[in-house]
């Protein structure tokens, strides 16, 4: 796949199916993550996985009420949260 055809073919996802993720899928966009090209390998992010019904609960009450991602943020198997360091 070219560069174009990915950027065209480029989907948001706005409702999750609630079957768990498998740990070696997980492990595998993880590791994806870590070996992600950085400025002079630098890799200067932070990758969160959460996966607690009561944290994602608690994350989403930080959200705004009318905030369209409140159900999935509650509802996801898994939530996953990157920063740059």
């Amino acid at each position: 796949m070219d560069m174009m055809e990915a950027i065209k073919g480029r989907r948001r996802f706005r409702k999750y199916r609630l079957d768990p993720i498998p740990e070696e899928s997980l492990f595998a966009v993880l590791e994806a993550v870590r070996r992600a090209p950085s400025w002079a390998n630098t890799q200067c992010w932070e990758v969160i996985v959460v996966r607690e019904t009561q944290l994602k609960s608690d994350l989403a009450s930080a959200l705004p009420k009318g905030n369209p991602s409140l159900s999935s943020l509650r509802e996801a198997p898994v939530n996953g949260e990157n920063s740059f360091i």
